[in-house]
């Protein structure tokens, strides 16, 4: 009886953290077969991205990007940290071949996920069903989670941060036993890392709790309980990364590629500002005045998305006040003995990933992990944990029916404090240019025989190529759209490989006879790309190609047959 209740709860975490996406997306007016809401920039690349993954055996090599050769992601593992998730992608890509429709459905899923996570990991720090439920629904409807949205898809998925969260604070608080549940756990985190950020973020905290526990307990079974799941990360990243390590001896390192610094862990460092102010374009009209007024007057960087809500800066206010009274010796009763070590993880993280904080110095040995604004997702359960801690404590003190509307009253204050309309993508927009460029390629390829190649202009190199006039990864739109040809976007800068360096940029007297001599059948010319609409490009290539060009039935682009 007992675990079938424990069932209907998990279940109605999942189905109300559903319910909360389609309420607070509006769902109803969505196409779940267009992207939901960035149909540009990163959001192109992780469509790019799954499809590479639904249609092909692992993502390290695409064989439709970078013609006449093809797409070797060794350089740029960006989802070698995601194991899990590429295996989801691959599964989607057997029942449709739509690559919109499974990146929809992979974040849809991420709110009934982290719900169930958050609520049996407060279910394993002997909070009340009732307590995990609520809370799990508030830390799944955080604002990290809709602004990272689609654009930072695997940040989106951030299901393991509970997991992630208990390692460090069971490490800390001693009750960690290796073995295979444990590292199962680990095995989670590292295989859904939110492209290694969650791991990484995990080992650091792991790492510390053990420390602090050895210091404080002299047992060094702490220093084993934490080298244990810290050697379980690193072991399953090792080994997702392997083909990256195996290509990198074989054909050396690209310095082209991923090229971090130690100063860009300021540059993406957290505020406690961003975790206490409210959201943007709060319900409450003084409040998003406010909001606004800083964010016009101080500079700002992605860690906007890291807000707490008010039940969370409730919380974390609480842990500060928890770790000031542990200093001075004061509170140091057994039932606060969760909180110290609640309040002790979240000080650590604050420490560490504040702008000026510990990061910087980390980055100078490893500036890989840049973002540690990111960390703000760990903050935010350690501060909701605390919450539901509380609420435990106030449950003998106050009648049956009034605790139960105490709690409907925080899920509705919380929840309604957390989300802004501003979360509703514009799907009428995004679906009239999705369909735009749908219809545009489709053209191209009625009449081009299967597994053409194509040669793109201009030349945006890849990754993480710089800024111009419109947003990154726009070439990858053509692959998104078509299902048999071949594209010269995409081959990875620096190699040898990449065609497209050495000739797309080349006038069209030199670029033509090598694209024939490759093999290509077909040169598209991205006419929003250029400063003069691409009339100087289109100019070049009517010099040699001769007759006007086709063009696309929204007029963006322009077609040559070779």
């Amino acid at each position: 009886m007992r675990s079938e209740r424990e069932a209907g709860f998990i279940a109605a975490a999942a189905l109300l953290a559903s319910a909360g996406a389609v309420l607070f997306l509006k769902l109803w007016d969505a196409d779940l077969r267009v992207p939901l809401s960035f149909y540009s920039g990163d959001g192109t690349l992780n469509l790019a991205l799954i499809k590479d993954a639904m249609e092909h055996t692992w993502f390290y090599e695409n064989p439709d990007l970078g013609a006449p050769h093809k797409q070797l992601l060794y350089d740029y593992p960006v989802l070698s940290g995601d194991g899990l998730h590429v295996v989801l992608f691959r599964l989607g890509g057997l029942f449709t071949d739509d690559p919109a429709l499974v990146m929809n459905l992979f974040f849809l899923l991420t709110f009934p996920f982290t719900a169930v996570t958050g609520y049996l990991v407060l279910r394993r720090l002997a909070v009340g069903r009732d307590v995990a439920l609520v809370v799990a629904l508030l830390y799944t409807l955080l604002p990290y989670h809709f602004i990272r949205g689609e654009t930072h898809l695997f940040l989106a998925a951030y299901y393991a941060v509970p997991v992630g969260a208990y390692l460090a604070l069971s490490v800390l608080d001693g009750r960690v036993r290796i073995g295979l549940g444990v590292g199962a756990l680990a095995a989670l985190v590292a295989l859904a890392s939110g492209s290694f950020y969650y791991s990484a973020f995990t080992v650091l905290l792991v790492a510390v709790a053990a420390v602090l526990r050895f210091l404080e307990t002299r047992e060094r079974r702490a220093l084993a309980a934490g080298g244990f799941v810290v050697g379980v990360i690193l072991a399953v990243s090792l080994v997702q990364l392997s083909p990256t390590i195996v290509y990198r001896i074989k054909h050396g390192t690209n310095d082209e590629v991923a090229q971090r610094y130690w100063f860009e862990s300021d540059n993406y460092g957290l505020k406690i500002t961003q975790l206490l102010l409210p959201v943007d374009g709060h319900r409450i009209d003084a409040l998003a005045d406010r909001k606004a007024e800083y964010r016009q007057q101080i500079p700002q960087n992605e860690g906007s998305s890291a807000t707490l809500g008010v039940v969370g800066a409730v919380g974390f206010l609480w842990l500060l006040a928890v770790a000031v009274a542990a200093v001075v010796g004061v509170g140091r009763s057994r039932e606060l003995e969760t909180h110290r070590s609640l309040a002790a993880l979240t000080v650590v993280a604050v420490l560490i990933g504040t702008t000026g904080g510990l990061s910087t110095l980390i980055a100078v040995a490893w500036p890989q992990i840049r973002a540690w604004n990111r960390l703000s997702v760990f903050i935010a359960f350690f501060a909701l944990a605390a919450i539901a801690l509380l609420l435990e404590r106030l449950r003998q003190r106050v009648p049956p029916v009034a605790f139960l509307a105490l709690l409907v009253g925080v899920l509705a204050l919380g929840a309604a404090d957390q989300t802004t309309a501003a979360f509703v993508p514009p799907y009428a927009d995004v679906k009239a240019k999705y369909r735009a460029d749908a219809q545009s390629i489709r053209s191209l390829e009625a009449r081009l025989p299967e597994r053409a190649a194509v040669v793109q202009l201009p030349y945006e190199p890849f990754p993480e190529p710089t800024p111009g006039l419109q947003d990154l990864y726009e070439p990858a739109k053509p692959y998104i759209h078509s299902s048999d040809l071949r594209w010269s976007w995409g081959a990875m800068r620096g190699r040898p490989d990449d065609w497209a360096a050495r000739y797309a940029t080349k006038p069209a007297a030199e670029l033509v006879p090598a694209a024939r001599k490759a093999g290509f059948a077909e040169i598209l010319v991205d006419r929003l790309a250029y400063p003069d609409q691409g009339a100087a490009a289109e100019a070049d290539l009517r010099g040699v190609l001769g007759p006007a060009p086709e063009s696309s039935p929204d007029g963006r682009y322009l077609f040559w047959r070779l």
